[in-house]
């Protein structure tokens, strides 16, 4: 009979050595980690490898300091071992970066450098670059061009193999990219005849004390802000451009084409080709349909 109980006695803290359990047994500062414990009617000690302690079955803990902790599991406070778990407590990723440029015109090219430091068991890093304009790279020193004015936020997040481990840096109203807006629209790209009126819709920026400078192509321009339309009076192919120039020296061009009459044929084919061969029948043509007539 006294074999038969000191058997189970060991059975049962057998049991116990292995039942005990974390729902995360790694992760980055601070770390919540919940553990769980066998039923005992005896009842529950848990130390947590840092100072504090748990009679709960079921406690939550949270580590404040990245270190290895060694957390034991006993029946009572001074009482028979049950089990233990080993915790790692990592600190999150110090990121730092910088930018070549804060100010400049449009287009404004900015490059960027990182500066990470992590614990190298965090394995390998990820980077998310968000430019403020709403632009992205995962590249860790991208170079990135500004094209629309405005001031720009900019973030980096640095992910790392062990999830929660992120950190992100943000800097707001960071880089300041000066510069009007030019834009503008056309009623049509095309006539067929001429003289042929092309009406204009300037979308751009307007200030008082820009200069803005249009070139229609066939020796005629404007400095005004919103010329209302552009009459040609010949054939041909015509680049409609407007210029817009800030009193800080920056500018902004925007161009779009007009075809007034025939469209000009050009077409660059192979002089030489042999039979069956496939050839590639290049062109440059301005016109909204094509229809070949091809040998058979």
């Amino acid at each position: 009979m006294k074999q038969f109980k000191l058997s189970l006695f060991l059975f049962v803290h057998f049991a116990f050595a292995n039942a005990q359990s974390a729902d995360i047994t790694q992760g980055c500062l601070p770390l919540t980690v919940k553990f769980e414990a066998p039923t005992n009617p005896s009842g529950y000690f848990w130390s947590f490898g840092d100072g504090n302690s748990s009679e709960l079955q079921f406690p939550e803990h949270i580590y404040i300091n990245a270190g290895d902790y060694l957390v034991e599991l006993f029946e009572v406070e001074g009482g028979f071992k049950i089990g233990e778990i080993n915790i790692e407590v990592y600190q999150k990723p110090i990121i730092s970066f910088n930018a070549s440029t804060l100010v400049g015109c449009t287009p404004l090219t900015v490059n960027f450098t990182s500066s990470v430091s992590t614990d190298p068991r965090l394995g390998n890093q990820s980077y998310l670059w968000s430019f403020g304009d709403g632009a992205k790279s995962n590249d860790k020193n991208p170079s990135y061009t500004y094209t629309n004015p405005g001031l720009m936020s900019v973030s980096l997040e640095v992910t790392t193999e062990i999830e929660g481990c992120e950190t992100t840096e943000l800097k707001t109203e960071y880089i300041l990219v000066e510069g009007p807006i030019a834009a503008f629209e056309i009623d049509k790209i095309y006539s067929c005849t001429f003289p042929v009126e092309i009406n204009i819709n300037t979308a751009g920026t307007f200030s008082s004390e820009n200069v803005y400078l249009w070139d229609f192509g066939d020796g005629q321009s404007s400095s005004e802000f919103a010329p209302q339309s552009i009459t040609y009076e010949s054939e041909g192919l015509f680049i409609i451009s407007q210029t817009v120039t800030s009193p800080e020296g920056c500018s902004s061009t925007f161009k779009d084409t007009v075809l007034v009459g025939s469209p000009p044929l050009e077409l660059d084919v192979p002089s030489i080709a042999c039979q069956k061969d496939s050839i590639v029948l290049a062109h440059n043509i301005f016109a909204e349909f094509l229809d070949w007539d091809l040998p058979k």
